[in-house]
């Protein structure tokens, strides 16, 4: 028997055995396709799930919750209810279609279609209140919790003990997701130092930041990592939350994300640069950079923290060039005053120099600095003597404690050290 063959080069045989198996298809197509929709709320005679899938592109998906207000929560809350992992058979039919072109379909796995509606229903704000209840429920559950902790994360202070209550669940996932929701629901918004609006979640934070911290010492390295990450989103209280997080710069399997909060600090966590200047003798060479990175976020230049590390571990030479540039920074090199004062019991007189004629230009810390400047003063040598007498000139009045030292050091042999001294008293005197 012979067969026929097109231009494809296929039998006529195949062909219509392609085209039947295609109708009898097809059927299964249409009610899968049948089942992926289903009534939702419209704008512009757009349904509600297009503007979602455009969100972080743009004001276009706020506007469209706007305009729907609580009538989308019922639609949202229902995709947050999706499975975050499709079954196999709605995978490779996805595939399929994926592969066509007549029938136009783009899959969205259950997983981003949940976080999706997470993200609309936080965006509706005190509006979608009325969710809490479910979503409280929802995010209890492993399969659930994406979505229903990103919700939660943006509806206001209402949702924050729910989010609170999920901290504590035996599921780590659960716990995950909601140390996230807690870090972005009181992130603020921050133009160079200053905060300039809360977070969603207002400004009730001390419990959540609590509560954060003792997740940075959860069993799990995916609720440790997120805890410390929420800690420097939130950034408030640091004055507890600082020292905390500088102990967890001695524990290897915290210390990374440590630096990771203590970055989002910025200038609040500068009295961690000591310790952190400590890290950088890490034999590590990721953690040093790692740390150099926060110390750079904290300081505002990293060429400043490299001095002050120069000044610290440096040999004598590039110690005293180190302390010398410092200067050039004026009252910004604040955070180089510890290194600058250990250089002062340097045996060498050009590093003492160097130091003191830094520690000048800063003027700052008076209590600290002062008595180390009047110990200064009876130096052997003579230009250390000289830049510390002008070093308690810069310092003006708050260096009166060293009138008597510097009454003596008026006549000292030297003329350049008599003449600082007197401009030292004259400048207390002011």
């Amino acid at each position: 028997m012979k067969f026929t063959r097109g231009k494809s080069g296929r039998s006529t045989s195949q062909l219509r055995l392609i085209a039947i198996g295609s109708a009898a298809f097809l059927p299964v197509i249409v009610i899968f396709l049948w089942s992926q929709t289903e009534r939702e709320p419209e704008y512009k005679a757009r349904p509600l799930s297009s503007w979602l899938e455009h969100f972080g592109r743009g004001s276009a998906p706020d506007e469209a919750l706007s305009a729907m207000g609580t009538n989308a929560v019922p639609f949202l809350l229902r995709k947050i209810r999706t499975k975050p992992t499709d079954s196999p058979v709605k995978q490779r039919l996805a595939a399929l279609l994926s592969r066509q072109s007549i029938i136009r379909y783009r899959y969205i796995p259950g997983q981003t279609r949940q976080r999706i509606a997470g993200q609309g229903l936080a965006a509706l704000g005190p509006r979608a209140e009325g969710a809490i209840p479910e979503l409280s429920k929802l995010a209890k559950t492993p399969e659930y919790t994406l979505g229903a902790t990103c919700a939660l994360s943006g509806i206001g202070p209402k949702a924050v003990p729910p989010l609170l209550h999920a901290l504590t669940n035996e599921n780590p996932y659960v716990r995950a997701c909601a140390t996230r929701a807690l870090g972005s629901g009181f992130e603020c918004r921050r133009i160079r130092h200053e905060v300039q609006a809360v977070g969603r979640l207002g400004e009730n934070y001390d419990q959540a930041i609590d509560a954060l911290m003792l997740r940075a010492d959860d069993s799990e390295p995916s609720v440790r990592e997120a805890a410390s990450s929420a800690l420097g989103q939130i950034a408030r209280k640091p004055e507890k939350v600082v020292p905390f997080l500088v102990q967890k710069l001695q524990q290897k399997a915290c210390r990374v994300n440590a630096l990771h909060a203590l970055s989002g600090y910025r200038w609040s966590a500068v009295d961690a640069i000591p310790d952190l200047l400590e890290c950088l003798d890490d034999t590590n060479t990721n953690f040093q950079a790692e740390t150099l990175q926060t110390i750079s976020q904290i300081a505002g230049h990293l060429e400043k923290a490299m001095l002050i590390r120069e000044v610290r571990i440096g040999n004598v030479a590039t110690r005293t060039a180190a302390a010398l540039s410092l200067g050039n920074y004026g009252r910004d090199a604040g955070l180089a005053l510890p290194a600058l004062l250990e250089c002062l019991r340097s045996t060498d007189a050009a590093l003492r120099a160097a130091a003191m004629s830094t520690i000048g230009t800063i003027a700052e810390n008076p209590t600290t600095v002062v008595p180390a400047l009047i110990r200064a003063l009876s130096d052997p040598d003579t230009h250390c003597r000289k830049e510390a007498a002008k070093a308690l000139r810069d310092y003006g009045s708050q260096s009166r404690a060293a009138i008597p030292f510097l009454q003596i050091l008026s006549n000292d042999v030297d003329a350049d050290v008599s003449r600082y001294a007197m401009q030292a008293l004259r400048a207390i005197d002011e």
